[in-house]
């Protein structure tokens, strides 16, 4: 619930799942990141996202970014927005 003002930049460039927590499982993004990164005028970019799937449902979560190995897997999902 914190504020993220304090941050010096425009984004947060952060991988959705951090594998040094219990194997992967603790989600370092969340919805709740999300609008509080907004709130406070930040976007959120995720790295690295290469399942047009998963990036497809993370854009609808409201990130701003994704970066990916295989740019050219995710392509048709950029088109279609």
């Amino acid at each position: 619930g914190a504020s993220l003002a304090p941050f010096a930049g425009r984004a947060l460039q952060v991988p959705p799942r951090h594998p040094r927590y219990l194997a992967g499982l603790v989600p370092v993004v969340t919805r709740g990141l999300v609008r509080r990164a907004r709130a406070d005028g930040l976007e959120v970019h995720l790295w690295t996202i290469n399942d047009p799937a998963r990036a497809a449902r993370w854009l609808a979560a409201g990130v701003d970014g994704i970066m990916s190995d295989d740019p050219g897997a995710l392509l048709p999902l950029f088109a279609q927005r």
